[in-house]
């Protein structure tokens, strides 16, 4: 079995599941939708778009390896001020379920990457748009 595949830990779909029950559980007021939703979807809404992962060995013969990952969520929203003021509540309470992600889906280390202001993508559609990539680490199992 190839190095890459002993993976004892968390599989793209708990990821997923992961920071949708976080952000659920926030009680943000808005859809929360765990991949690519079909047009026509609610616009004031959290959408967890990009997983990707890697892995890497921490040693020579240590056994210990890991995976990293990403995650990006874009948040969106009619109206300028409340998408920026969704994006800081669901940044917050990724922050305060930190030990949450460890404890329950593996997910250490994480931190906010990026945080981008997309603003209004098309003139003729009223969304506003904010981006945040996350990066974290979890465990493989050794070979």
């Amino acid at each position: 079995m190839e190095r890459g595949c002993l993976l004892s830990s968390p599989t793209r779909e708990t990821i997923r599941a992961a920071f949708k029950t976080v952000l659920d559980d926030a009680d943000l007021g808005v859809t929360v939708y765990d991949r690519e939703p079909d047009p026509g979807f609610d616009m004031n809404s959290i959408v967890i778009y990009m997983i990707s992962g890697s892995n890497a060995g921490s040693g020579l013969g240590s056994g210990n390896f890991h995976e990293s990952w990403r995650v990006q969520l874009s948040i969106y929203n009619t109206d300028v001020i409340a998408c920026g003021v969704l994006a800081v509540s669901a940044s917050n309470a990724i922050l305060a379920a930190l030990s949450t992600f460890e404890s329950t889906y593996g997910i250490k280390n994480l931190r906010k990457l990026v945080d981008t202001d997309m603003g209004r993508q098309d003139p003729n559609v009223h969304e506003f748009q904010i981006v945040q990539d996350y990066s974290f680490e979890t465990d493989l199992a050794s070979p």
